[in-house]
């Protein structure tokens, strides 16, 4: 039987690894463990951008879906917008509502549809410089379409002026909406991160909704969304 020199023996038989031997076992295992952290973090990285994208574009069709509804049930020429008071590539608009505070479409004794309200959508930025759509009701049988945004100008920090056809006027808090409204449903939010809000009245009104977010590393996601609704009434 042949018997191998000591020196020839295994680092564990030896009772050991060597100075050496454990400086580069250590330098592999910072090579190894620094690809699998750099592939774990593209890996993060890619998975949370894919789930802001979602998010933002579900916000996007989320207030394109309310707004079509409302708007479908609106006449094109009872739809009113205005850009005036607010920045570029932004707009309010203000419709007939003819749903009730239950979402009940209401008819009158003939058949047609019976004028609930006034519903207004508005952007609005937050203490915090979040941008939102916000959209507004006021419940009132008397209102005369259409609206008009009247003053100077007819949209403020604070205020949006309205005046129906027979001159009744509607000042809205762009802040608190409607507080005769239960508590809750001053307003409803709609797209947080709205960067763009634009209606188009006509026989096919265009709706142009456009919303960013940022990912963790400050890269802006940006979503749009562009619908052609059909006035029903």
């Amino acid at each position: 039987m042949q018997y191998r020199p000591w020196h020839c023996k295994s680092p564990l038989m030896r009772g050991g690894f060597s100075y050496v031997e454990a400086v580069i076992a250590a330098a592999l295992m910072c090579v190894v463990l620094g690809a699998f952290v750099i592939a774990l973090d593209g890996g993060v990285d890619v998975f949370v951008t894919a789930f802001a994208k979602g998010v933002v574009g579900s916000r996007v069709n989320n207030a394109l879906d309310q707004l079509t509804e409302d708007l479908g049930e609106a006449g094109a020429t009872a739809v009113t917008v205005c850009g005036d008071g607010l920045e570029y590539q932004l707009y309010a608009v203000a419709m007939p509502l003819f749903r009730d505070a239950d979402g009940v479409f209401q008819v009158t004794s003939s058949n047609t549809p019976a004028v609930q309200g006034v519903v207004v959508y508005c952007p609005f930025e937050t203490d915090r410089g979040v941008r939102q759509l916000r959209r507004y009701v006021f419940y009132d049988t008397s209102y005369v379409f259409p609206f008009e945004f009247h003053g100077s100008p007819p949209i403020t920090d604070e205020f949006i002026h309205l005046r129906d056809s027979a001159g009744q006027t509607l000042t809205i808090d762009r802040a608190e909406g409607n507080t005769s409204l239960p508590s809750g449903r001053a307003f409803q939010t709609l797209c947080p991160g709205l960067t763009a809000f634009a209606v188009e009245p006509g026989n096919l009104t265009r709706l142009e909704i456009r919303a960013a977010c940022l990912t963790r590393k400050g890269i802006e996601l940006v979503d749009k969304g562009e619908r052609y609704v059909a006035h029903r009434n």
